[in-house]
């Protein structure tokens, strides 16, 4: 009778495990780098914190930082700082830890002018984990960022960001 109990009780809560979701693969014409953009929940499934991690082309990873949501929701996070200039920062609105919300990628199109510009997508919860598309709802795990080349001074930003999703 024990084990019986036992095992409905792990069967009833097998659910509730804290657990790293991969939402986006991350890669560019600017270099041969493989970013990947994670959310960490906790044993309630709710959004602990969100991890983005940059690998080399030899396998070696460069860059590994978690942030957790309260600072998410409250500032914003860079997640490629270059020569001084915030390249890629993340942003939420209308964002809880519980249900997900708005995601902005706000990037740096030209670091002579200043100019900056965001693509915005969803995060909304599902049944098993969690959903990142697009604004019109269409699926989203790969992310691709377009340099922006100027002839003279060379690289200078990001020109767009493309998304897509492949199986």
């Amino acid at each position: 009778m024990k084990t019986l109990l036992l095992c409905c009780l792990i069967f009833m809560t097998s659910g509730l495990f804290a657990a790293e979701i991969k939402m986006a693969t991350i890669t560019s014409n600017i270099d041969q780098d493989v970013a990947r953009f994670f959310l960490i929940t906790d044993d309630k499934g709710d959004i602990d914190s969100m991890r983005y991690t940059i690998t080399k082309i030899n396998g070696s990873i460069s860059e590994d930082i978690t942030h957790p949501v309260e600072r998410v929701m409250q500032d914003g996070v860079i997640l490629v700082e270059r020569d001084g200039f915030s390249v890629l920062k993340l942003f939420v609105e209308k964002f809880s830890p519980k249900t997900g919300g708005i995601v902005k990628i706000d990037f740096l199109y030209s670091g002579v002018s200043g100019t900056r510009y965001y693509v915005p997508y969803k995060l909304t919860r599902n049944e098993t984990g969690y959903d990142f598309t697009s604004l019109d709802n269409r699926p989203v795990n790969h992310l691709f960022i377009q340099g922006n080349w100027n002839v003279l001074l060379g690289l200078v930003g990001i020109r767009d960001i493309s998304s897509s999703y492949r199986p």
